[in-house]
């Protein structure tokens, strides 16, 4: 009777053991594995096409650097981090930090670069020559070109920004989070911000060479002016030789 009763209660142990294996492997499972990878901030590097960001972790941050070309940066509806590069989808690599990163640096050299990051993502951006476009992205932004042009367009910058363009255009469409601090600058160039009538901000704005216009304060080589009730975001501004147009829409 013992020996029957053991007997027994090692299969129904094994089908247990076989039931939690089956579970183990269902796609649900699976999926879920991939969205704990993708924000598990302690795991090795790997290579993915494409990656599902967890929503409740914090923003994304993605870095990317280039030679020269054009990198353009959409907000992606479905939360998902994914890079082609002339067309091609290629992987994208969590380091240790949490930052993601391109797998293979050099495909991006002298390339056009199209990204799709979650919406609210932190970027870091450079290249030597050539354009940086962003779309409907809310973040903290590092953009940086050597000879080129930055162009933005329904942004949010939040935390501490910076658009810079050694030589060329800077266009700054888009709004600034309350307690941000954002600084544009060229050395020889245009810069234009554009920002809601309903925005908040303290701007400082100066040209060497050059004239600021704008439609809420007194133009000329210089601005310094606040707009909206505080908290308010710090706005700076400057140009080595170069004009400015800052306007409310």
């Amino acid at each position: 009777m013992k020996m029957q009763w053991i007997k027994h209660t090692g299969l129904g142990l094994a089908a247990v053991a076989f039931l939690l294996l089956m579970a183990a492997c269902s796609p649900a499972s699976a999926n879920n594995a991939l969205s704990s990878f993708a924000v598990n901030t302690s795991s090795n590097t790997a290579t993915n096409v494409q990656t599902n960001v967890n929503t409740s972790s914090p923003s994304l941050i993605f870095e990317l650097s280039g030679q020269s070309g054009n990198i353009v940066v959409n907000a992606d509806t479905t939360n998902t981090l994914s890079v082609f590069v002339n067309g091609q989808q290629i992987g994208t690599q969590r380091q240790v930090n949490g930052v993601y990163t391109v797998a293979n640096p050099s495909l991006v050299a002298n390339a056009f670069v199209k990204v799709n990051v979650p919406a609210q993502s932190e970027l870091r951006l450079k290249e030597n020559s050539g354009t940086i476009n962003v779309t409907g992205v809310t973040g903290q932004m590092d953009l940086e070109v050597g000879n080129g042009n930055i162009t933005t367009s329904q942004v949010t910058l939040t935390g501490s920004s910076l658009l810079k363009a050694k030589t060329g255009t800077i266009a700054f469409a888009g709004s600034v989070d309350h307690f941000s601090f954002a600084h544009l600058t060229t050395d020889q160039g245009f810069i234009s911000v554009k920002l809601p009538n309903s925005s908040s901000f303290h701007v400082d704005a100066v040209t060497k060479a050059g004239n600021i216009s704008t439609n809420f304060a007194s133009s000329g080589t210089a601005i310094h002016a606040d707009h909206g009730a505080a908290p308010r975001a710090f706005i700076t501004l400057d140009e080595n030789s170069g004009s400015m147009d800052i306007s409310l829409v």
